[in-house]
């Protein structure tokens, strides 16, 4: 797959950028740039230095003319100028670069990211180039992207082609135990996590109305001094006697220890049905699947799916006295999984973060 050209096309909102973000958190010597969604907004993210500006402003930015519009999106002027220059240190070792996207600005009015895109396949034309070249253009603009660079070699892919393998077994997900981690001591926000109300619902009954949409069995984990209501005792797998998340998890392990588990965290208000039928996509038998946030470069241990033999090793490593999942998970390669707004892996600690964060998820689904 060395040294080739990839379009990478489809409708908007197909999931382009999300399995770039996937491909690259997996993915070894890459380059560019990638403009996911946060909070709803266009972001850009350089993919080498992990940098993140903020892409997608109001209206308001065009009228001082430091932002171009786009239709009813205005896009900051000065991004644009940093990803037309990205190109002037690129490291020996990359493998791929990542343009993403190319659209009516840079194809029709030869703006946006035009000049490097320009430079970008002058390089490859004259076999300058030793790295693979991936740009994002939607489907309706596909042919107009290849006459107006004059582009004679190159493959069209769609956003599966970057993602990880997707297993649609439905026999292994029916043996998988949801379980909500709800053990932790909330000193920082004051109150207890799942008593938070979001959309007239505690947050514990939103995560249990979610799970069992989904999986057979339904567990709440907690400690003795989590405050669970008596009502959900039928439910409670108790921690045990160990610290953070591990004891959770190998609480459920050692009570169900023919069942999966997919761990989903009270932490989390933005947690959907959607998130966790995406993350199960990946998930397979022989390596557990977390979500990872591409920013920090950081797992998210507290939404994650583990096979069988993933928490039987689980197990032997806090039996040599190690308790840190996140290390576990990076130590046994873990698959990392993107979700598609970066903004869904907000956790809320504190009730300061709560006020901020309620009003937008009132506006969600």
């Amino acid at each position: 797959m060395s040294n080739r050209i990839y379009i990478l096309s489809g409708p908007v909102r197909s999931g382009k950028s999300t399995s770039l973000l996937n491909f690259v958190a997996n993915t070894q010597n890459c380059f560019g740039f990638i403009t996911p969604d946060y909070f709803s907004k266009k972001t850009f993210f350089d993919v080498y230095t992990k940098a993140i500006q903020r892409f997608e402003v109001a209206s308001d930015y065009g009228q001082n003319n430091t932002a171009v519009s786009i239709g009813k999106f205005y896009l900051r002027k000065n991004v644009f100028d940093y990803g037309n220059q990205i190109s002037r240190h690129i490291p020996d070792s990359t493998k791929w670069f990542i343009v993403d996207e190319i659209g009516p600005l840079e194809i029709y009015q030869k703006q946006g990211f035009h000049k490097l895109v320009k430079k970008l396949i002058l390089r490859f034309k004259d076999h300058s180039s030793h790295m693979n070249m991936v740009f994002v253009v939607r489907e309706s603009l596909t042919e107009a992207f290849i006459n107006t660079y004059t582009i004679d070699h190159y493959e069209i892919v769609n956003p599966a082609y970057f993602n990880p393998p997707i297993y649609h077994n439905v026999k292994h997900f029916e043996n998988t135990l949801g379980l909500i981690l709800s053990g932790g001591k909330s000193k920082r926000m004051g109150i207890p996590k799942h008593t938070l109300i979001y959309k007239e619902k505690s947050q514990l009954d939103r995560l249990l109305e979610i799970g069992r949409t989904i999986f057979n069995t339904v567990c709440i984990s907690v400690n003795h001094a989590s405050q669970v209501d008596a009502a959900y005792t039928p439910h409670l797998v108790e921690d045990i006697n160990t610290d953070g998340p591990i004891a959770g998890i190998l609480a459920a392990h050692q009570k169900y220890p023919s069942k999966n588990i997919m761990v989903m965290a009270i932490d989390y208000p933005l947690l959907n049905k959607d998130m966790i039928t995406y993350l199960l996509q990946f998930a397979n038998a022989k390596q557990p699947v977390a979500f990872f946030n591409a920013f920090s470069e950081y797992f998210e241990p507290l939404l994650s799916f583990w096979p069988v033999e993933s928490l039987i090793k689980l197990n032997q490593y806090n039996q040599r006295g190690y308790q840190s999942v996140s290390a576990f998970l990076t130590e046994n390669n873990a698959l990392k999984i993107v979700p598609s707004d970066m903004s869904q892996l907000i956790n809320v600690n504190t009730i300061d973060i709560y006020n901020k964060i309620l009003p937008y998820v009132q506006t969600k689904s």
